[in-house]
């Protein structure tokens, strides 16, 4: 399924978030594990792991959990 993701978002203090973060908030907020994203965006669940340790330091929620409502109360993904 393809999406479109545009050129990212902007954050806290002109910070963005580049398009493959907001590809990987969209996933996270589907429920989707690593290995899903992994085969999904087909990288390695290393790579994954690697990309939401940058975004859970970049955003500053506590953990995954709170990185998907973060992304989307923000308005970072659609809900939909």
């Amino acid at each position: 399924m393809m999406r479109e993701v545009g050129k990212g978002k902007d954050i806290n203090d002109g910070e963005k978030i580049s398009p493959g973060e907001m590809e990987m908030l969209y996933f996270i907020t589907r429920g989707k594990g690593n290995r899903g994203i992994a085969d999904r965006q087909f990288i390695s669940g290393r790579i994954v792991k690697t990309l939401i340790a940058y975004l859970l330091e970049k955003l500053s929620p506590r953990d995954r959990s709170q990185l998907a409502i973060y992304a989307l109360q923000k308005k970072l993904v659609d809900p939909n």
